[in-house]
């Protein structure tokens, strides 16, 4: 006998002796690959789904904190936009008044 006869006889006689037992139905459906390679491909294409979940969850991770600091420049920007403008008015108060002001001070 073989060794791949030897297995099936194993088998089998363990279905015969348990039949109905968990550990019978384990050994015949662990002899049945068509079922193991259905689950392999479904966990492969959950795995491909996961993946592809990640790489988006990291790319609107990527733009959030470009926009953030995008959004921080112009905050910035625009603050120091409105300083200016509130200094405007100072400075053309001065630029008058140094206009006026005799030639000894000067």
């Amino acid at each position: 006998m073989t060794q791949d006869s030897s297995d099936i006889l194993t088998n089998d006689t363990a279905t015969d002796a348990n039949a109905g037992s968990p550990l019978a139905e384990e050994m015949v459906s662990a002899s049945q690959p068509s079922g193991d390679n259905s689950e392999l491909e479904q966990l492969k294409i959950e795995i491909a789904q996961l993946r592809e979940q990640i790489a988006r969850s990291q790319a609107d991770y990527s733009n959030l904190v470009r926009r953030s600091r995008e959004e921080n420049m112009q905050i910035g920007e625009w603050s120091e936009n409105k300083m200016i403008l509130k200094f405007l008015p100072i400075l053309d108060n001065l630029e008058r008044a140094l206009e006026h002001t005799p030639e000894e001070f000067k």
